[in-house]
C-alpha cells in the first residue's frame, strides 16, 4: 500500500522544482520500497509505519555540512552531503549518495570528522597455513 499523504507531498515538491535525475532516482525508491515488501517471499520484517521522507536544506540556503558514518565491518567512510531524512517508526536514517551510490544511514552509525581522520587503517592478512 502506498501512502497517499507522502505520494500527496512528493508531488508538491517536485512541482515546486524541477528534480534532477538523481533525486528522481532516490523518490522512486522511496516509493518501490513498500511494493518490494508485497513482492518478498518467505520471512520479512514488516515496517508497521510508512517512512516519512524528506529533503534536508538549510533554511539560510548554505550547502549541509558533510556526515560520516560506521559500517559493519569497523571503517568509518564519508564524507557525503546529506539529502534526505527519513523516519520509520522510533528510528532515523539519512539519505544520501556516496562514491555513486545510493545509501541508507541509520543515524546511530553517524561518526565525527575527528573520527574518521583519526581511524586505523585496515589491512588484510593472508592466514597461514599449516600451524
Amino acid at each position: 500500500m502506498v501512502d497517499v499523504e507522502l505520494a500527496k507531498k512528493a508531488r508538491q515538491i517536485l512541482s515546486q522544482r524541477k528534480p534532477d535525475a538523481h533525486q528522481i532516482q532516490v523518490q522512486k525508491m522511496a516509493y518501490e520500497m513498500p511494493r518490494s515488501v508485497q513482492k518478498a517471499t518467505g520471512q520479512v520484517d514488516v515496517v508497521s509505519v510508512t517512512p516519512i521522507i524528506e529533503p534536508l536544506s538549510r533554511p539560510d540556503g548554505k550547502p549541509l555540512l558533510a556526515i560520516y558514518w560506521e559500517t559493519g565491518d569497523g571503517r568509518i567512510l564519508g564524507p557525503a552531503t546529506p539529502e534526505f531524512q527519513a523516519k520509520t517508526g522510533n528510528q532515523f536514517w539519512i539519505v544520501t549518495t556516496f562514491q555513486g551510490h545510493i545509501r541508507w544511514i541509520d543515524a546511530d552509525r553517524l561518526r565525527s570528522k575527528k573520527s574518521f581522520e583519526t581511524q586505523r587503517a585496515i589491512h588484510e592478512v593472508e592466514l597461514i597455513r599449516g600451524f
